[in-house]
């Protein structure tokens, strides 16, 4: 099983997609690269969002497991915005709704933003 997050912590990959598979870790530049995920579930870690929403400082508590992952040219898609940012609220959003744990069969990254196309 494949995991994807947004890479938050300081270094030359800032901000890029990180890519982890077993012991295996990958970077993705958003400029450069579009993920394409299949299989997905969105995962997240309640008690450390409710501390970061609290305050805390932020530390790695969502991802999204994947099956497959392909990397392609960048693109922009259409598609629905899948949201985390536990600083707004302590869980992914999707439809403005909680959507901890909601499986997709194909989620698309388009720049820092994660689509669902259903």
């Amino acid at each position: 099983m494949n995991r994807v997050r947004f890479h938050l912590g300081k270094g030359r990959h800032f901000g890029h997609w990180q890519v982890r598979s077993g012991l295996s870790v990958r970077y993705h530049d958003p400029a450069e690269a579009s993920l394409v995920l299949r299989g997905c579930r969105l995962v997240n870690a309640p008690g450390v969002a409710k501390r970061i929403h609290s305050g805390a400082h932020k530390t790695p508590c969502a991802w999204i497991e994947c099956e497959s992952i392909e990397a392609r040219q960048p693109q922009e898609f259409d598609g629905e915005p899948v949201r985390y940012n536990p600083r707004v609220a302590p869980h992914w959003i999707y439809r403005d709704s909680n959507a901890d744990g909601t499986a997709f069969a194909v989620l698309r990254t388009s720049g820092r933003s994660v689509l669902a196309k259903e």
